[in-house]
C-alpha cells in the first residue's frame, strides 16, 4: 500500500470553444472538508486490512473445520496480503499444509510464525510434527524440546518427542518421555499405549499388556491399543484373546487391511483355515499390495488341497516382490501336489535364481527332476542341497531316494545311514534302507530296519508287512506269519499284506489258506496288478488238464509272440503293451513307472522254443534284472524261472537267451523286471521257435 501523498492544486485551464471560467477563491467550509477526508483515509489504512485479514482467517478456520484445506490455504493467503507481518496467518496456513500432507510446505509457514512470534509453544510443536513427517529427527526433536521449554506440562509434545525417540531406536529416551506425559496426566490413553510399545521393543511382554490394558480403560473405543494389544497377546501364546482383539480393532476401524491380516494370522493359529483365508482376502480387497496376505492365502490353499488357487495366489505374491523367493518355492510344490513336474521345476529354478543358498529348492527341484526320469540332473541338484547344507539329513535322504528308484541300491543304503546319523528319527530313511537291503539280498538287516520301526509304532501295519516279507525271503516263514497276520489285523483289506501272507502259506504249504488270500486279493480288486498276480497263482494252484494237450511245430526261426495276446503290470497312453510285439523296433512297450514290472506274452499253444530275444528301450543306461518265467505243458503249467538278464544295459541293445536244449511245450513267457535306472519298458520281445 503507498504511503498517502498530498492532493495537488490545479491552476485552470482554456478549453477551445468554451467560455473560461472565472475562479474564485477556497471557501474555508471546503478546507474543512478536505481535512476530514484526510483523516477518513488515515484511518481506513490503519482499520481496514486488519478488519479483512481476520475476516479471511477466520473464513480459511471454516474451510479447515469442513476439511476443505486447499480452499483454507487460499483464504490464509488473501489474509497475509492485508496483514504479511501477522503470525498467526502463517501458522494457521502451516496447520492446512500439514493436514494437506506438504509437510515441507507446513515447516516453512511454522518457521515464519517464529520468526514473528518465538515465544508460542504450539508453533515449535507442529513444526515438529512436520519435521517428524518429513523424517528429520533432529529437528523435530529439538522443536518438541523448544515446545517443551515454553510449556512445561505440554502432554503431546511429551509424546511426539517420545515417537521419535522410539523410532530411531532411543527407547530409553523414548520412555522417559511418555512416563513424563503420564505424570501430567495419569489418565492419558496414547502415552499409555506408547509406553507399552517400548515395552514390547524390549520384550516385556506382559508389563506391555498391563500398559494397553490401561490405555483401553481410558479410552474404550481406542482402536491402536486393541490392534496392538492383539500382537502381544498373539506373541505370548493367548491366540483366542489376540483374535478377539483384533476383532475389537476391526469393529473401530472396518478399512484396516493390517487388523484384518492379523487375525487370519491367528486363525490360522488355532487351526480355522478357512476363516483366515476370508480375513486375508478382506485384508487384500483393502490394500492390493499386501504381499504378505496373497502368501499366506496361498499356504491355507496349498493346506486344503487347492492347488490351483494355491498357484494364483503364489503368483500373485510374487509378481509384486519378483524375487519372493519362498513363494517361488510353494508354487513348485503346489505344481508338484498336482504331478505337474515341468511346471515345478521352472518354479523351483526360479526360487533358486531368488537364492541360491537355501537346500530346500535344490532338494525340491531334484525330486521334479527323478519324477521326470532325469537321473543326471536330479543328482546334481542333490549334490548341490548337500554342498549348501552337509548336515542336513533331508538332502542324503531325497538323494537316496533318487538311487533307490534308479535301482542304485548300494548307493541309496550308504546316504540313507548317513541321514540317519544326522536324524536318528527320520522313520522314512529306515523304511527305504530296509526296502534297500531287500533288494540286495541282505535280509537280516532289512529285518532289523523294519524292527527298528516296529518298536518306535508297534501298530505299524507296513512295517509289521515289511518284516513279513524279509523273514519271507530269508527262508523264515514261521518267524514271517505273525507279523503278516498281526499286520492283516491292522489293516484287513490291505492287498500287499494278504499277498505277503499268502506266499508264506504257500512256503508252509497250507494251500487252501495261500488260496483263499489271493481270492481275497482278486474279490477287492483296488490294486489290479496285484490281482492279475492273485489269479494268475490261483490258475497256478489249480490242476491243469493236459489231457488232449499238444505241442504245435512251427517252422525253425518263427517269431512266435508277434502280434500274440499280451498282458502287463502297467501301461501309459500311446505305449501299450502291444507295442512289444508288433514286430517294429521303432515302437515300444511303457510301463511309465520304475521297477518292478512285468509284461507276458500269450503264444496261443505250446510250442517248441529255441530262443527268446528281448530288445531294450532304456534311458540311461545302467545295471538291470529280469527274470524270464515260463508256463506250458514243459512245467506242467506252474510258472518256473528259466534264466536271468543281470548286468549293464543301454537302450537298443538285444538280451538272448538260449537254452541248451529247446524248450519242449511253452506257452507263456513272462519278463519280470525287478530293477532299472529307468522306467520299465521293452522295444520287442521275440519268442524263436525251434522247428520241427
Amino acid at each position: 500500500m503507498t504511503e498517502a501523498t498530498d492532493l495537488p492544486t490545479q491552476d485552470p485551464v482554456d478549453v477551445p470553444g468554451v467560455a473560461a471560467r472565472r475562479s474564485f477563491p477556497m471557501p474555508a467550509i471546503l478546507g474543512t472538508i478536505l481535512a476530514g477526508l484526510i483523516i477518513l483515509v488515515v484511518i481506513g489504512y490503519l482499520v481496514v486490512p486488519p478488519m479483512l485479514a481476520d475476516y479471511f482467517m477466520a473464513k480459511g478456520m471454516g474451510f479447515d473445520q469442513m476439511g476443505e484445506f486447499e480452499q483454507a490455504i487460499a483464504a490464509y493467503d488473501q489474509s497475509l496480503v492485508f496483514e504479511p507481518h501477522n503470525a498467526q496467518p502463517f501458522y494457521l496456513r502451516g496447520l492446512a499444509y500439514l493436514n494437506h500432507h506438504e509437510p515441507e510446505k507446513a515447516a516453512a509457514d511454522f518457521s515464519q510464525a517464529i520468526e514473528r512470534q518465538a515465544d508460542d509453544a504450539s508453533f515449535f510443536y507442529n513444526r515438529g510434527l512436520a519435521y517428524s513427517e518429513l523424517g528429520d529427527a533432529d529437528k523435530a526433536i529439538a522443536d518438541y524440546s523448544q515446545a517443551i521449554t515454553l510449556q512445561s506440562s505440554h502432554l503431546e509434545a511429551y509424546n511426539n518427542r517420545g515417537n521419535v525417540y522410539l523410532g530411531i531406536g532411543d527407547l530409553e529416551q523414548a520412555f522417559n518421555d511418555y512416563s513424563r506425559a503420564l505424570e501430567i496426566d495419569a489418565n492419558s490413553a496414547i502415552a499409555h499405549m506408547n509406553r507399552g510399545l517400548v515395552l514390547i521393543e524390549w520384550g516385556r511382554f506382559e508389563e506391555a499388556v498391563v500398559e494397553l490394558d490401561e490405555a483401553i480403560a481410558n479410552d474404550p473405543a481406542f482402536r491402536d491399543a486393541y490392534f496392538h494389544r492383539g500382537r502381544v497377546l498373539g506373541s505370548l501364546g493367548q491366540v483366542e484373546a489376540a483374535v478377539e482383539d483384533f476383532s475389537r480393532a476391526i469393529e473401530l476401524d472396518p478399512d484396516d487391511p493390517a487388523a484384518f491380516y492379523l487375525r487370519g494370522l491367528g486363525r490360522s493359529q488355532l487351526g480355522d483355515l478357512a476363516s483366515a483365508i476370508e480375513d486375508y482376502s478382506q485384508a487384500i480387497s483393502l490394500d492390493a499390495t499386501l504381499v504378505d496376505a496373497y502368501f499366506n492365502r496361498g499356504l491355507h490353499y496349498g493346506a486344503l488341497g487347492e492347488y490351483e488357487q494355491a498357484i494364483d495366489d503364489f503368483a500373485q505374491t510374487v509378481a509384486l516382490e519378483p524375487n519372493h523367493y519362498r513363494a517361488h518355492f510353494m508354487q513348485a510344490s503346489a505344481y508338484f501336489s498336482l504331478g505337474d513336474w515341468a511346471h515345478a521345476v521352472e518354479c523351483y529354478t526360479r526360487s533358486i535364481e531368488a537364492n541360491a543358498d537355501l537346500p530346500e529348492p535344490f532338494n525340491g527341484r531334484g525330486t521334479a527332476y527323478r519324477m521326470l526320469g532325469d537321473y543326471d540332473r536330479s543328482k546334481a541338484d542333490f549334490d548341490r542341497a548337500i554342498l549348501i547344507q552337509p548336515n542336513s539329513a533331508n538332502a542324503f535322504y531325497q538323494r537316496a531316494l533318487l538311487q533307490y528308484f534308479f535301482g542304485k541300491y548300494t548307493d541309496a543304503i550308504e546316504d540313507l545311514t548317513k541321514a540317519l546319523q544326522l536324524d536318528s528319527s527320520l522313520g522314512g530313511a529306515y523304511s527305504f534302507r530296509g526296502h534297500a537291503y531287500l533288494r540286495t539280498e541282505q535280509y537280516d538287516l532289512a529285518v532289523e530296519d523294519y524292527s527298528h520301526l516296529i518298536a518306535a509304532n508297534p501298530n505299524d501295519a507296513v512295517a509289521l508287512n515289511n518284516r513279513c516279507w524279509a523273514n519271507f525271503k530269508q527262508e523264515a516263514f514261521e518267524a514271517a506269519l505273525p507279523d503278516c497276520e498281526r499286520s492283516i489285523e491292522l489293516a484287513p483289506n490291505d492287498v500287499n499284506t494278504l499277498d505277503s501272507r499268502a506266499r508264506v502259506y504257500l512256503a508252509l504249504g497250507r494251500m487252501e489258506e495261500a488260496a483263499a488270500d489271493f481270492q481275497r486279493i482278486v474279490d477287492l480288486g483296488t490294486n489290479p496288478d496285484l490281482a492279475l498276480q492273485a489269479a494268475d497263482e490261483l490258475e497256478a494252484m489249480t490242476p491243469v488238464d493236459m489231457t488232449g494237450l499238444v505241442i504245435h511245430e512251427a517252422e525253425a526261426g518263427t517269431n512266435l509272440a508277434r502280434y500274440t495276446h499280451v498282458r502287463v503290470s502297467r501301461e501309459i497312453i500311446g505305449f501299450a503293451g502291444a507295442r512289444a510285439v508288433d514286430g517294429s523296433r521303432d515302437s515300444w512297450w511303457s510301463a511309465g513307472d520304475f521297477a518292478p514290472h512285468w509284461i507276458e506274452i500269450d503264444l496261443g499253444t505250446d510250442y517248441l522254443v529255441s530262443e527268446i530275444r528281448l530288445l531294450v528301450t532304456q534311458s540311461p543306461g545302467g545295471l538291470t534284472n529280469h527274470r524270464v518265467v515260463v508256463k506250458g505243458l514243459a512245467t506242467g503249467y506252474v510258472p518256473t524261472e528259466i534264466h536271468t538278464f543281470e548286468g549293464r544295459t543301454i537302450d537298443s541293445a538285444w538280451l538272448s537267451f538260449k537254452p541248451d536244449e529247446p524248450l519242449v511245450g511253452i506257452r507263456y513267457v513272462r519278463i519280470e523286471s525287478t530293477s532299472s535306472p529307468s522306467w520299465i519298458g521293452w522295444r520287442e520281445i521275440e519268442v524263436i521257435a525251434a522247428g520241427p
